[in-house]
This record gives C-alpha cells, structure tokens and sequence, in this order.
C-alpha cells in the first residue's frame, strides 16, 4: 500500500514545489510542473485539471480538505494546490500507481 501523506510530504520537504493556485498555474503554463496535487475542495479543481490535462501533466487529487493538505505538506496553512517541480520519479509513479 502506497502511503500517500509519506510521499506528499517528501515532495515539499526535498523536492522543489510552487505552492498556491497562481503559483501552480503558472508552473502548468510554463510546463515546470511534473505533478499537480489538487485538495478536493479547490475551487478551481476542474480549471486546474483542464489546464494540466492539456500540458500532459499527470494531477493527482488529494481526497481531502486544502487544510488537510497544508497539515500533510507541514505547513501551518490551507493548500489547495502545489505543483511539483523537482522530485524523484518513482515517487511520483508510486503516487499515481496508489490512486
């Protein structure tokens, strides 16, 4: 079973990641971003799904509250989305094989 608040957090803490909407807007655009982590109440889920999906880029989404998200990634704030940037592959694969 793949521990996905284990891996999420592996992503903020040794990786590099553009955490908020703007932020991970502009990483889709650019196409920087590797993954996208969207919390199930963003509001801008779909946008941000649209916008990734037309980039290629794989959106993983969090089945939980963007507090949720900011409590995983330790941080003492509501994330409702981050773009990852740098990671390790396998993390990233071993996200996407755990939804």
């Amino acid at each position: 079973m793949v521990d996905e608040r284990k891996i999420i957090k592996s992503f903020v803490t040794k990786g590099k990641v553009k955490i908020g909407l703007k932020e991970t807007k502009k990483a889709i655009s650019n196409g920087s971003a590797k993954i996208v982590i969207v919390a199930n109440n963003c509001l801008e889920h779909e946008n941000i799904k649209k916008l990734a999906s037309s980039k290629k880029i794989p959106v993983y989404e969090y089945n939980g509250t963007g507090l949720d998200l900011g409590y995983v990634c330790g941080k003492p704030f509501n994330i409702s989305t981050f773009a990852v940037i740098e990671a390790s592959a396998s993390d990233i694969t071993n996200l996407l094989k755990g939804k």
